[in-house]
């Protein structure tokens, strides 16, 4: 039948915009229809024309039982009064169900001032008007407005016997209720066969008539005429853009545009398609760029006003689920920080036994509203080694060298492939041969499908996870698309296990989920196990029910899910593919072939339990209040965005992030220890007791020691990580945690072990202790800070003794910069382009190593004035050296050595010029602008969501180029550097 639409906004001039309209101006649309489940009227809005949501959740908004005489109602038009007072709607009083095609007498003509409140009254064709009597067909009514006569022009179209259908009208009484006199003949099809679902637009003077022809042909077809009553002309092309049967054309403009739509249910199909016109002639299909969560049919949209939209949506609050138009499952959920969207990657659902072979992508940037990304994979076309069965994608974002890449995981042919890309919504390029195709070693049963990707926050290392039957689970290279060989481990946790695994990490712990049952079962649903590691046992508690079917509100074989958090926050929601509603339940087996995407909240107890998802129609609400940030190359370089109060969350939710994730003490080597300096530093600032208990506990367990050794002939200062090296800077760095301690708590035995090492070492003859830049910051803030608890000045003289050595054979007098130690020494080494490789974080250890001596160095110390001289000169230097986006690349003096962000040297420099401003070393003017565009760096890049600090360059000691360092590289020592640079940064916003 038909879906037709007669906006107020086409009417002529006079009517449009009468001299005393109530009507505001139209900002957004409401689309009433009926469906094919359900004779009855339904509503959906709209802000821009492309993309609907239906209200009272996908449920009628008008019953047909008090208004129509057959107990149905279809083919719902809306019309506003040409004065903005009220609205019109009619609709073809039918059931299919009881009376067949051949017996629809009537309509129903409604009216209402606030579009929430209808009267209606029914008007029999048949027996109104006895030259009618042999009618047996009465067909989606329209109404418009008539300037010439002032009346409201009724019209639909109408059979006799077995003669062909032609569109009558008559016009409506003034009240609306009735129709003045006997119908009249408007238009008839030239050629003889039938013509229906009639839709009349008024366009510069000249009435266009839109109908479907019937029983000769199979399309749109349109006539017209200068008078609304016609003669009308024939234009003999059909307007529909596809070859499949269409009917219900409607036509509409779009608010604040030359441009229409015209729009047409493909009733074979299942489907809507918008086409778009600028003179009603030639229309071009829309395609991707319409989305509706619900299944029309023959509807009409009009134009409303935001506050028309906000009424209907308060008495009818827009449905949330299913988010997604059509027939789709296997739903992959991904936040993209590159685009600051969200971004689901289903199954193509609809299909017999799963044949489907293509995938297609949608974006959202509230979770509510989805936009159809068009086909991303192609198996005909993209795949060589599988051409059907396209089931069960994910994919992962990684930052590489700077650029964004996009790993997607997919199953085809009962195997499982990657493709690449640089976007989310592709292209994707499959890798030319498929990732697993073989089962486990000792695992005969099931199928090697439904791939799930997983990056460890904690060990930035990614994993896959698949199976059918079993649960595998493997470590990826670094490149993304291959297995590191020999970690394939087979983790099923229990038999309740089926396919589907999905991996989460939250406060320490890694939650692994699956679906239980065939999909073709009502009772497919989710459960859960926890595990200590990405590839660790699992451990299923006794009630581990993530969701399950909700058979009183006729939802069904509720699985196969994913999990989004919200980007910086503790908020969680599922998404996954239920049976369609509501008559999935009664299909059968084919149940599993159609299935519809939703998403509802998950939520954990205070233990860390998941708590059972009740699944609903209504969904969720939009997500609000997150936006991703500029990059730092879009931020202002004279202003910090975050207030005091801003950055004390911030520093708490990365510190409480990376406690969480490690609540067991490490040894009390340097990467551990320098940890625990950022963190003594975000304690001074925020005064949180958890945070130094968590040091103080550290220490305890380390015995307040570095290396243990107690046989001092054995104790050695050379590179290594074994108790005899006593006198090695990395085992020394953890006497400065143990110093600020002993400062809060005073207590011997704090420092004693310290003092003990630091004090045999300035006896012995030797000075060469520090020759790698990172020592300097290892052990000179020590010195510096035994000499304030000893006052034994033995500390500052060696201080410099030792620190002249290693300027001797690391200091680059021309750069004023550090190599990382001698054998970097230019031209020995050079960079890959031949220049001077400066290292950032070895410069970083200095340069944050001279703030914190300068910060414990008494005023009249002799060589005061030499240290100041050397860290004035590595500033200068080093803001030079700074990139655009306000990182430091890894080689300093030659960024495509290896290119790309890191942040544990930022950090460090941040921490370093911040610190020189707040204490009057370096001038704000001429430093605070490098401070800034490093900070907002480290705030919009570095930290991620989670709280997880990214960009870290793993343990090392110098840049390697093809290094990835990516949003998952993190590392104890990094975050150290980061919680310092922000601690200063509270400093400095306190000043202001």
């Amino acid at each position: 039948m038909t879906i037709c639409l007669l906006g107020w906004l086409l009417m002529p001039a006079q009517a449009q915009v009468p001299r005393k309209s109530r009507t505001a101006a139209a900002t957004a649309y409401l689309f009433v229809y009926f469906t094919g489940r359900d004779e009855s009227v339904y509503f959906a809005t709209s802000e821009d024309g492309y993309n609907y949501k239906a209200l009272n959740n996908n449920q009628r908004i008008i019953s047909p039982d008090s208004i129509s005489s057959t107990g149905g109602v279809r083919d719902p038009h809306i019309l506003r009064s040409h004065d903005g007072s009220k609205f019109f709607m009619v609709a073809t009083d039918m059931n299919v169900a009881k009376n067949g095609w051949t017996a629809n007498h009537g309509m129903v003509l409604m009216q209402s001032s606030d579009l929430l409140n209808w009267s209606s009254t029914r008007i029999n064709i048949v027996t109104t008007y006895n030259q009618f009597h042999e009618v047996n067909r009465v067909w989606a009514p329209q109404t418009i407005y008539d300037p010439r006569v002032r009346k409201y022009m009724i019209y639909w179209s109408m059979r006799s016997g077995n003669g062909a259908d032609k569109i009558y009208y008559a016009y409506a009484n003034d009240s609306f209720t009735g129709l003045e006199a006997a119908p009249e003949l408007l238009f008839a099809n030239p050629a003889g066969g039938s013509c229906i679902d009639g839709d009349i637009i008024l366009k510069d003077g000249v009435y266009h008539l839109f109908y479907k022809t019937e029983g000769d042909g199979n399309g749109i077809k349109q006539a017209t005429s200068g008078s609304l009553t016609g003669p009308f002309k024939q234009e003999d092309r059909y307007l529909q853009q596809t070859k499949d049967p269409v009917e219900g054309s409607s036509v509409f403009k779009l608010n604040e545009s030359d441009k229409y739509i015209m729009m047409y249910d493909v009733y074979t199909k299942g489907r809507y398609e918008f086409t778009e016109s600028s003179n009603l002639v030639d229309f071009k299909l829309l395609g991707n760029k319409i989305s509706m969560n619900f299944k029309p049919r023959h509807g009409t949209i009009l134009p409303i006003s935001g506050n028309e939209l906000h009424r209907l949506q308060a008495r009818w609050p827009r449905s949330g689920n299913p988010v997604l138009g059509g027939f789709f499952a296997d739903p992959e959920i991904l936040y993209a920080e590159k685009t600051g969207k969200y971004y689901l990657y289903p199954t193509s659902n609809g299909f017999k036994n799963w044949s489907g072979d293509r995938f297609r992508v949608f974006s959202s940037e509230d979770l509510i509203n989805w936009t159809d990304g068009g086909e991303i994979l192609s198996l005909p076309a993209d795949v060589s080694w599988a051409k059907t069965n396209a089931w069960a994608p994910c994919i992962i974002e990684k930052k590489i060298n700077g650029a964004y890449k996009y790993f997607y995981y997919f199953t085809a042919g009962k195997k499982i492939g990657v493709a690449v890309a640089d976007d989310p919504l592709g292209p994707f390029r499959d890798s030319g041969k498929p990732l697993l195709d073989a089962h486990p070693e000792g695992i005969r049963h099931g199928q090697v499908i439904d791939p799930d990707v997983f990056t460890d926050p904690i060990s930035g290392k990614s994993y896959l996870y698949w199976g059918n039957g079993y649960m595998a689970g493997a470590e990826l290279n670094d490149d993304m698309v291959s297995l590191k060989p020999g970690s394939i481990k087979i983790l099923t946790p229990d038999s309740t296990y089926n396919e589907g695994t999905y991996v989460i990490f939250r406060n320490g712990k890694y939650y692994f989920m699956w679906s239980e049952n065939d999909t073709r079962s009502e009772d497919y649903r989710v459960r859960y196990a926890i595990a200590d590691q990405p590839l660790g046992r699992l451990t299923v508690p006794a009630n581990n029910l993530v969701i399950a079917k909700r058979p009183a509100a006729g939802i069904y074989g509720t699985g196969h899910h994913s999990v989004l958090q919200v980007p910086g926050k503790d908020e969680w929601y599922i998404v996954y593919h239920r049976f369609q509603y509501p008559d999935g339940i009664k299909m059968g087996t084919a149940a599993g072939f159609n299935r519809e995407v939703c998403i509802d909240k998950l939520e954990f107890t205070a233990d860390g339990s998941i708590l059972p998802v009740i699944p609903t129609h209504e969904g969720i609400k939009p997500i609000a209040g997150f936006k991703p940030g500029p990059s730092p190359a879009q931020k202002s370089a004279s202003s910090i965005k975050e207030s005091k109060a801003d950055v004390l969350n911030i520093i708490t939710r990365v510190n409480d992030h990376w406690q969480a994730a490690n609540p067991q003490h490490g040894r009390a080597f340097w990467d551990n220890a320098a940890y625990h300096t950022g963190n003594m530093e975000a304690f001074s600032v925020t005064k949180n007791e958890k945070w130094r208990q968590y040091s103080e506990a550290w220490a305890e367990h380390n015995q307040w020691k570095g290396a243990r050794s107690d046989e001092r002939s054995n104790w050695k200062y050379n590179y290594g990580e074994t108790d005899d090296h006593v006198l090695f800077g990395d085992w020394q760095i953890c006497f400065q945690t143990y110093a600020d301690l002993y400062q809060l708590q005073p207590a011997d035995h704090k420092i004693a072990r310290a003092r003990e090492v630091m004090e045999y070492q300035m006896g012995t003859g030797a000075n060469d202790y520090w020759w790698w830049a990172d020592g300097l910051y290892m052990v000179m803030p020590v010195m510096t800070k035994l000499y304030r608890i000893t006052g034994n000045k033995t500390y500052l003289d060696k201080l410099y003794e030792y620190f002249s050595y290693a300027n001797s054979i690391m200091y680059d007098r021309e750069a004023k910069l550090y190599y990382r130690d001698a054998k970097y020494v230019y031209p020995t080494h050079k960079s890959v382009n031949g220049k001077k490789d400066f290292w950032a974080r070895g410069d970083g250890w200095v340069f944050a190593g001279l703030a914190k001596v300068l910060k414990d160095l008494p005023e009249s110390d002799s060589h005061r004035k030499e240290y100041i001289k050397k860290y004035r000169e590595m500033a200068k230097a080093l803001v030079k050296l700074q990139q655009p986006e306000g990182y430091w690349t890894r080689s300093m003096m030659d960024p495509q050595h290896a290119p790309g962000p890191e942040t544990s040297g930022t950090a460090f420099f941040t921490y370093g010029l911040f610190w020189g401003i707040n204490n009057g070393y370096l001038s704000k003017k001429a430093y605070l602008p490098a401070a800034v565009k490093a900070w907002n760096y480290l705030v919009n890049t570095a930290l991620q969501p989670s709280g997880r600090i990214g960009y870290i360059q793993p343990i090392g000691e110098k840049a390697i180029p093809g290094q990835v360092v990516d949003a998952n590289s993190t590392s104890n020592f990094g975050v150290g550097a980061f919680l310092l640079a922000a601690s200063e940064l509270t400093r400095f916003l306190d000043k202001q």
